[in-house]
């Protein structure tokens, strides 16, 4: 049995100032129900289950997937069919996710 999915366009950017170094030296991920999914810097589309409830969005260093860096969940609504995810400047900040 399949399980239904649907199509959800998934945009990742780091900060302007060190977009380089995140180009270089790093990944992005999206976590949806707890299992994690490698994506690339822009934009990215995941087939995601109808039944997903959450979503998070984190980077992690080359050759360290098991890393969730700056991890950010929220809420997965059924509508959602694009995503943002904007990493702030700072070595320690987060994602800011918003959904439409």
């Amino acid at each position: 049995m399949t399980v239904p999915t649907v199509d959800v366009s998934v945009t990742v950017k780091p900060a302007w100032i060190n977009r380089w170094f995140h180009a270089l030296f790093t990944r992005p991920g999206v976590e949806i129900d707890g299992l994690g999914y490698e994506l690339r810097w822009g934009v990215n589309h995941v087939e995601v289950p109808i039944s997903a409830e959450r979503i998070g969005v984190y980077f992690h260093y080359r050759g360290t997937s098991a890393q969730r860096l700056a991890l950010t969940e929220d809420d997965l609504h059924s509508n959602t069919r694009n995503i943002t995810a904007k990493l702030g400047i700072r070595n320690s900040a987060s994602f800011v996710v918003s959904e439409r």
